[in-house]
């Protein structure tokens, strides 16, 4: 949103009228833009309040599609990552209850045997 601005008027600047020509070369438009005199061409007017709200919708459709793709696919890859990497053996050792062999304090019991950790 903070480069929308800064985006929008790059697009209403051109250097020369041979930067045109260069960039219609090759498109339906080249023979119009052949047909232009070089020193004819005038600055083009400024976008009308309109205008400029379209061209932003238009950017900002485009940047928000390409945060999607991205996001999309940084999403898939650490998804598909996860289940190459993390095996059942990995999801048992992380979930299994640990047990220690201190003794129990409560004296019920033999004092030998295992017990909870967490308990």
């Amino acid at each position: 949103m903070i480069r929308l601005p800064g985006e929008i008027g790059g697009l209403s600047d051109y250097e020369s009228w041979d930067v045109v020509v260069e960039r219609a070369a090759g498109t339906p438009a080249a023979p119009l833009v052949a047909e232009v005199p070089r020193d004819a061409h005038a600055d083009p007017p400024p976008l009308s309040r309109r205008q400029w709200g379209n061209v932003a919708l238009v950017v900002l459709f485009s940047q928000g599609l390409q945060v999607f793709l991205v996001s999309a696919m940084v999403f898939v890859f650490l998804f598909v990552f996860g289940v190459i990497v993390v095996t059942e053996p990995v999801v048992g050792s992380r979930t299994r209850r640990r047990t220690c062999s201190r003794p129990s304090t409560s004296g019920a019991g033999s004092s030998s045997s295992p017990r909870s950790c967490c308990a």
